[in-house]
């Protein structure tokens, strides 16, 4: 994961995700858990919150499609049809990384979707409002932190750079549409590295 990424148990909520890879997906022979993002949204917040998982709490509605308006690039794309994936699996499972976010599986190794364990191959992998209330495993995504974030990303950024992206075509992306709080339940103080 990217560190604006995290990876949480959903359906059962209070697993931690080393349980859950043993109790749900160890006993069914899972080589490759394929994790669909859920997009996280700041609300046109300007600063930044002390803390990410405590202060974003909306998401886009996975339900819906989303007019883009920024520039033509995959980031900037509605993902009503095919989510985003994170993966988990077995290195002795994998023959090799087709991008960052695919492995390739070896035949005859099983690959699986986060969501209800179902075969998968990540190609048009969609994402809908009943899969995350149900799904086991989901990896909340928090693109659009603030405007002051963007505005950090677009100087570290050099893919950001080349394209000409602006803070508010980054903001664009900013659909709070889904109440959301599963992570800030499941944080403590002394978990929350993801702070100022």
């Amino acid at each position: 994961c990217d560190a604006d990424e995290f990876i949480t148990t959903r359906k059962n909520i209070n697993r931690t995700i080393r349980e859950e890879l043993k109790e749900t997906f160890e006993p069914n022979n899972v080589d490759i858990i394929l994790v669909p993002w859920v997009i996280m949204s700041c609300g046109g917040r300007k600063k930044s919150p002390k803390s990410i998982l405590k202060g974003i709490t909306k998401r886009w509605n996975h339900d819906k499609r989303h007019a883009m308006r920024g520039p033509r690039h995959p980031k900037f794309t509605c993902h009503y049809k095919s989510i985003p994936i994170k993966s988990i699996f077995r290195t002795s499972a994998v023959r090799r990384m087709g991008g960052p976010h695919k492995p390739r599986p070896i035949p005859g190794k099983k690959c699986v979707d986060g969501i209800n364990i179902k075969p998968a191959t990540g190609e048009g992998y969609t994402l809908r409002e009943e899969d995350i209330k149900n799904g086991y495993l989901l990896c909340y995504h928090y693109r659009t932190i603030s405007a002051e974030y963007c505005e950090q990303k677009l100087k570290d950024s050099q893919l950001y750079q080349v394209k000409g992206i602006t803070t508010g075509q980054i903001m664009s992306f900013d659909f709070p549409e889904v109440r959301d709080e599963t992570l800030k339940h499941k944080i403590t103080d002394s978990r929350d590295y993801f702070t100022k």
